[in-house]
């Protein structure tokens, strides 16, 4: 019954093996190129003291055995501290390569590298259609603040793994309990690096099973395998409790806590507003991120099915959280995979227009403004000599890659799509080539080398006056 009935079609068997292998074909395909992009020109720009100086310099502390900043604080006040996994990692890293920047950066790199064909996978568990797990993985691959700040030596290529996992496993789990226990284990290492933080991803696991799939919550291999997986991080935290609860009565711990909290949301609140991220998110995650309007007004029409409620839950939750307790930049990477999940299902069923209606004429007028907008800054680039000749290829690669994709939607051809994901690979892959990547666009003038004299050799001396000057034309 499993043999080939007839020259025209396979049977179910074979069917099932092929999309097996195109499923694996994807997957390597992606974290192949993924790796490429992330780790390209890892190690050129030295070690960043604002941001990356405090894992580099615990982890050599491990490394050399006298890692003093890991002792818990001392009776008397408290405080509860993330578990240090990613100084760990990066001890170890130092311990196989050596003290070096590439080795320091390369635990996070890898971890956010993992994270693009994890998207695939999710969107392959809760899309119907293979094409919009393809077209999310690729968007998310070519937005430019999760390749930059992920390539960095801090928490966010950890943090946005463990939440596409989390998320995956969620997923999966409604046809196959076995996954709760990846779910518990992804929460729970996210609840040890980011604290009360990775209580929100609980929420937006609950919501959204509440919504879509109920009757996973009243099961209990779910909460048996949320509560295996959380049991590492419940002893870690439980064992602080303890300890300072040695010096300190329960009442006195429980308000120096909620009082070190307020302290915390307090200066968070008093560095910016909420509206400067929600302009972030859109500025630095061009092309793409200018759909994303279209994207959640797609979702919200189609609210009935899994793909759109994760979307609604995650990007309603965790917004809404953001909203109340404004945070770094960083904060906002969690919105890129279900930004490119939501972008994803709009093209693929915008491109499925009948042949004889043009795609929506917003398509054609974003994509030509992008166009003036590059054109002009490869031309501002060349004649004031910014940057170098890197940067102005990178500027011409993408002013190319806007204008090429201009065409293509004006003559409605979908290859468009394949033009703006490789040319932005392009794009980033000479972007990386500069020693601009490393940067915190919002902050160029806190940015404090570890190795003052390697960044010399590196960095021109008008350095932030240059950069600057560069995003103006943005």
């Amino acid at each position: 019954m499993d043999s080939q009935i007839s020259a025209w079609g396979r049977s179910n068997r074979n069917e099932k093996q092929e999309t097996h292998h195109q499923h694996w074909f994807w997957f390597y395909l992606l974290l192949g190129a993924a790796v490429i992009l992330f780790t390209f020109n890892l190690g050129h720009l030295p070690i960043q003291a604002s941001y990356e100086g405090k894992i580099a310099q615990t982890a050599k502390e491990i490394w050399q055995g006298s890692a003093s900043s890991l002792d818990w604080q001392a009776p008397g006040r408290f405080e509860l501290q993330h578990f240090p996994l990613m100084e760990l990692i990066t001890a170890l890293a130092y311990h196989l390569g050596g003290n070096t920047p590439l080795m320091t950066r390369l635990p996070s790199t890898l971890l956010a590298a993992l994270s693009v064909p994890l998207v695939y996978s999710l969107g392959r568990e809760i899309f119907t259609i293979p094409r919009k797990a393809i077209f999310a993985s690729f968007i998310y691959l070519t937005l430019l603040p999760v390749l930059s700040y992920s390539r960095l030596a801090t928490l966010d290529g950890a943090v946005l793994f463990l939440i596409v996992a989390l998320m995956w496993c969620v997923a999966r789990s409604r046809r196959d309990l076995r996954y709760c226990l990846g779910a518990g284990l992804s929460l729970g290492t996210l609840c040890l690096l980011k604290g009360l933080g990775g209580v929100v991803w609980l929420g937006i696991t609950l919501v959204f099973l509440a919504w879509d799939t109920p009757r996973l919550l009243s099961c209990g291999y779910f909460w048996g395998g949320i509560f295996l997986g959380c049991a590492p991080m419940l002893g870690w935290y439980g064992a602080q409790w303890h300890y300072h609860l040695q010096s300190l009565s329960f009442t006195q711990a429980l308000d120096q806590f909620f009082v070190t909290l307020g302290r915390n949301l307090g200066q968070s609140q008093r560095s910016r507003g909420s509206w400067v991220y929600l302009l972030e998110i859109w500025r630095y995650g061009l092309p793409w991120l200018v759909f994303l309007p279209a994207g959640l007004f797609f979702a919200w029409r189609r609210h009935n099915w899994s793909w759109a409620k994760l979307v609604l839950v995650w990007l309603g939750i965790y917004l809404g959280a953001g909203l109340l307790i404004p945070s770094t930049s960083w904060s906002l990477l969690p919105i890129y995979p279900v930004a490119a999940l939501a972008i994803a299902s709009y093209f693929s069923d915008g491109i499925q227009l009948p042949q004889n209606q043009a795609y929506p004429r917003f398509w054609t007028s974003i994509l030509a403004l992008l166009t003036v907008v590059a054109i002009g800054g490869t031309a501002y680039v060349g004649v004031f000599r910014i940057g170098g000749n890197l940067l102005f290829l990178t500027m011409a690669a993408l002013a190319l890659t806007m204008l090429t994709a201009a065409v293509l939607v004006s003559r409605r051809d979908w290859q468009f799509l394949l033009i703006l994901f490789w040319g932005s690979y392009v794009t980033l892959f000479l972007f990386l080539a500069t020693p601009y990547w490393g940067l915190d666009f919002r902050n160029i003038n806190n940015f404090k080398p570890l190795e003052t004299k390697q960044t010399m050799q590196i960095i021109p001396t008008n350095f932030s006056s240059v950069t600057r000057n560069f995003l103006e034309i943005l």
